[in-house]
């Protein structure tokens, strides 16, 4: 318990400091702090989860790698080194919540409807930044369907898991993940927004925290 607390508040401070950082342009201090955010929530889990699940260890540890080459996403291949870790990451997710149902015997076929609002937004999504991205069309694509299907798999869930946190928190978590990487995608391709850094990194240690939370309680 008190190695869990002890964690926990130093992750916490970290992301603070982090946060004000990010706000603040402070590229030093963002280098200093983003690096320990991934593992020290990964040692948070590992302390307080009963059953370790491989696949979350696997998410974080490439979280990290993605997160240490988007510090400078504007040397030569960092960008794509990230995408492809957070790739991983996310295929990880997609065979973490595969683990707890089958769309064979639990889902409905008129589920599988929900696919299109999925569709709607991703071909929103890809109409006004497909100009932008020059020869990462596929990569993008590619990136873009997996982490639907993450969420979409996460959302399918609701049929094998009650409405509860275990359920929410990794949905909300999904979709918050959306949300980053939608708002990444327009920062570097499109141009920057402002305050864009500090909403990016806001939603997706959120994104994070509530999908290994979910698995905890």
């Amino acid at each position: 318990m008190t190695y869990k607390v002890i964690i926990g508040g130093v992750f916490l401070l970290t992301f603070v400091m982090h946060m004000i950082f990010t706000k603040n342009e402070n590229k030093k201090g963002r280098c200093y702090t983003k690096p320990f955010l991934m593992p020290l929530l990964a040692t948070f889990y590992i302390i307080d989860s009963e059953n370790i699940n491989k696949f979350i260890i696997i998410v974080l540890a490439f979280g990290f790698i993605g997160d240490v080459f988007l510090l400078w996403p504007d040397r030569k291949n960092n960008f794509i080194f990230g995408l492809i870790a957070f790739l991983i990451g996310h295929i990880s997710y997609v065979l973490l919540f595969k683990q707890s149902i089958s769309f064979v015997k639990d889902v409905p076929t008129w589920f599988y409807l929900m696919l299109i609002i999925y569709g709607v937004v991703a071909v929103t999504i890809m109409k006004k930044l497909i100009n932008y991205l020059g020869d990462m069309k596929i990569p993008v694509f590619i990136y873009m369907i997996i982490i639907i299907l993450m969420s979409f798999i996460s959302l399918a869930r609701i049929w094998v898991i009650n409405i509860n946190i275990s359920f929410l928190l990794p949905f909300i978590g999904s979709l918050l993940f959306l949300c980053s990487d939608t708002m990444l995608a327009f920062d570097t391709f499109k141009g920057k927004f402002k305050n864009g850094n500090v909403y990016i990194m806001l939603t997706y240690v959120l994104a994070q925290v509530l999908i290994v939370g979910g698995y905890l309680y």
